[in-house]
């Protein structure tokens, strides 16, 4: 059970920082962005109550470290393909940032998704 809720939590944390980082690179203002996506369709735990908490405070101190959060996710995908149950969108969450990041804190993607897109954060 353990696997299956890191792979969707995770997978859910990858996803919202490139959306975050691609709301930034449209010129959207953090101030407008936050609301949206908590608000909208798009609602998940990880934006309405982990980002104000951390990651927008720029808060990168090791909780759940990326490389822990990538061993799961590992773990995860190898687990679904030996049950025969595919995950082509987790397994793709297995996000290659692990051997350079992986000391931060799972609320460093979001930084790493802005690195990624250009753009600088507007937190921390």
């Amino acid at each position: 059970m353990k696997l299956v809720l890191n792979l969707l939590g995770q997978s859910t944390c990858q996803l919202s920082a490139e959306v975050k980082a691609l709301g930034l690179k449209m010129g959207l203002a953090l101030e407008t962005l936050h609301p949206i996506l908590t608000g909208g369709i798009g609602h998940n735990g990880f934006i309405a109550d982990y980002w104000p908490t951390k990651v927008l405070r720029g808060d990168t101190e090791p909780g759940f470290a990326i490389r822990l959060s990538a061993k799961d996710l590992r773990l995860a995908a190898a687990m679904a393909e030996e049950a025969g149950a595919p995950i082509p969108a987790g397994a793709a969450a297995v996000n290659r940032a692990a051997e350079t990041y992986g000391h931060l804190d799972v609320s460093g993607m979001l930084t790493i998704a802005c690195e990624n897109a250009g753009v600088r954060s507007e937190f921390g």
